[in-house]
């Protein structure tokens, strides 16, 4: 677990370097003979086993209720944010916004679910003004209570420690495929061109 104070100079010079490189990428997968799952040759971050990611359901920015199992046929996209965060949580979702602009009509195909870190204080207000000044109105920002984020948070290794000053939360960023399946697991530190890639190939 871990925060970052990064100003805002660095993290605009990152995201300037970010939308330069999105667009390089690579794509390679191949059809495991025995089970018929795809395996995946990724270009960074941990190949999980393929194993079917555990669903949850919980309320968006606007109310609508999300689940992971209603996105059967879209590469999803899971990470972990809160709306107030200063560094870390705007800089990766500014890398994955890059990446997806650079998809073209491809980028829907994917699905965006951000979990929030912080339900002492993210609500649906501050969730759209989280994505709409990260030019990020298409994701789903999912919110609730201690009970209903803690079930999400565990199965997916996910810790948080929540304080009155905002939580100290895992940087760790699911890529699960059109079948629900885990395939691909990401910190903070993934580099744009290899996130790329990870996310062509799903």
């Amino acid at each position: 677990m871990r925060l970052r104070t990064v100003s805002r100079l660095v993290i605009g010079a990152v995201i300037v370097g970010f939308v330069a490189v999105a667009a390089i990428a690579a794509t390679t997968a191949r059809q495991n003979a025995t089970t018929g799952i795809p395996a995946y040759e990724i270009d960074g971050g941990d190949l999980m086993q393929g194993l079917r990611a555990p669903n949850f359901a919980l309320r968006d920015q606007n109310g609508r209720l999300i689940s992971l199992r209603g996105q059967r046929g879209h590469a999803v996209v899971l990470t972990f944010f809160y709306t107030h965060c200063p560094d870390t949580c705007p800089l990766t979702s500014q890398k994955l916004r890059a990446i997806l602009n650079s998809f073209g009509s491809e980028a829907r195909k994917v699905t965006v679910l951000i979990v929030s870190t912080d339900p002492l204080h993210d609500n649906p207000s501050d969730a759209k003004a989280f994505l709409r000044r990260n030019g990020l109105t298409s994701w789903h920002f999912l919110l609730g209570s201690i009970g209903q984020l803690s079930k999400v948070w565990k199965p997916y290794g996910i810790g948080v420690t929540l304080s009155g000053k905002g939580p100290g939360h895992t940087a760790g960023m699911y890529l699960i495929d059109k079948t629900g399946r885990e395939q691909v697991y990401l910190d903070d530190t993934i580099v744009a061109p290899a996130l790329s890639q990870d996310l062509h190939i799903l």
